[in-house]
């Protein structure tokens, strides 16, 4: 029978510290992750540690033992997120046992080998701060331990990591959001954006996408639960999307939005937008906020990516950036 906890934290290997013990999370950090727990509301009878390996690789680097990339030598193991050892193969049951034993509710991994043995693709560096599901559970992975010791400034992070997955799992909001639009679509939905403009400030959201320095699409939110993306080239490519009129009709429209006294533009990294907009459409919207420059201006330390932003800021945050990549030479047609 099972003893079912709150959260299982998941390491790659033991240290000299966890061997010495005899359980993985016995040294510095296990007992920073116990103190911490204990700090958010949680008995030692809800909180779990495991891991993948009952030793340690060669040189205590879990690399020796583990590669995505095919191994020069023979003998490893193929598994469909990367290479395994011989020496380590068929130790990864260990953290089956370990799930199978203490039932968790919330399963947080530390090491890259773990995550993908979890169904991740990539790693824990990328993916940290996600809302993520595992055989019904949460999965929320975070930083090893190792990053800290690299990079201090990283705990604080990695404490807001692991605070989103001892709280509740927060809800997606309902949102629409028009996607590959008609220009009827487009101008009515441009018409609405305009007649809240004339009746107060209006807060808009702005992101453009280019190619080589041309527009590909642009999108707009002025609502929390409503946004557009307009296409201006189709399938990826600089074919465009538009009548020349149509083109026309739109551009205009987005002038006398976007530069209109009440509106409020905000978004990440505007510079770079507003001098695209500049050079191809020659007006500039008015800048009211930059999420990039403020986030710097609070936490220099700290990456600026929008990414990294969205994965502090936002509750129900899950990793995206990686969504819109395909095979070089191959054209993702969303009609």
């Amino acid at each position: 029978m099972s003893e079912k906890v709150k959260v299982l934290f998941l390491t790659d290997f033991l240290t000299a510290t966890d061997k010495y013990y005899g359980e993985p999370f016995s040294g510095q950090d296990g007992q920073w992750l116990r103190k911490f727990c204990g700090q958010q509301g949680l008995s030692h009878r809800e909180v779990a540690f495991g891991c993948l390996y009952k030793k340690m690789p060669p040189a205590g680097k879990v690399e020796n033992w583990w590669t995505k990339k095919k191994p020069a030598t023979l003998g490893w193991r193929r598994l469909p997120t990367g290479w395994l050892h011989p020496e380590a193969a068929g130790q990864e049951e260990n953290l089956w046992k370990k799930i199978r034993e203490v039932d968790p509710e919330v399963i947080v991994p530390m090491s890259d080998p773990v995550f993908q043995l979890l169904g991740g693709e990539g790693g824990c560096a990328i993916w940290r701060g996600s809302e993520l599901t595992w055989a019904g559970r949460r999965m929320i992975p975070t930083y090893p331990a190792v990053w800290l010791r690299m990079n201090p400034a990283l705990e604080d992070v990695r404490k807001a990591d692991i605070r989103k997955a001892l709280g509740p799992k927060a809800e997606v909001p309902k949102r629409t959001m028009v996607l590959n639009p008609t220009f009827e679509q487009v101008s009515w939905e441009l018409t609405d954006i305009y007649k809240e403009l004339e009746t107060g400030p209006v807060y808009i959201d702005l992101d453009l996408e280019t190619i080589a320095n041309h527009i590909t699409c642009l999108g707009l939110a002025w609502k929390d639960d409503r946004a557009i993306c307009i296409p201006f080239t189709t399938n990826g490519l600089l074919k465009p999307r538009w009548s020349a009129e149509e083109e026309y009709n739109l551009i205009s429209t987005l002038r006398w939005i976007l530069t209109h006294p009440n509106a409020r533009i905000c978004g990440q990294n505007l510079f770079y937008d507003f001098q695209i907009i500049h050079h191809h459409w020659m007006f500039i919207p008015n800048f009211h906020f930059d999420t990039m420059l403020s986030h710097h201006v609070h936490f220099p330390w700290l990456e600026k990516n929008l990414a990294f932003q969205t994965s502090l800021y936002v509750p129900h945050y899950t990793y995206w950036k990686d969504m819109h990549r395909v095979k070089k030479g191959e054209v993702k047609d969303e009609d």
